[in-house]
């Protein structure tokens, strides 16, 4: 089930691009786009999260596409939010 929710950007869209790409290769994921859009793969303990990402403007729109069925969308959502804005 795709979970998808717009986070509103405090920053440039390069500067949350690198730091996102940090992130996730720093958690052992990968990251494939630039400061307009992309897609992400973030290993689980059991599985995966994965989505992809458009900016434009202030707004990021994320859409994740796989996750594990005991991570709810709230909780996705919020840990996203909580590491971007």
């Amino acid at each position: 089930m795709a979970c998808a929710f717009t986070i509103t950007l405090t920053g440039r869209g390069r500067f949350l691009c690198s730091i996102s790409r940090k992130q996730v290769t720093d958690a052992g994921g990968q990251f494939n786009g630039d400061a307009a859009s992309g897609s992400f793969t973030v290993p689980d303990l059991t599985s995966s999260v994965a989505g992809t990402y458009t900016i434009s403007g202030n707004d990021a729109d994320i859409v994740i596409t796989h996750h594990p069925f005991f991570i709810t969308c709230n909780q996705i959502e919020k840990y996203v939010k909580s590491h971007l804005t």
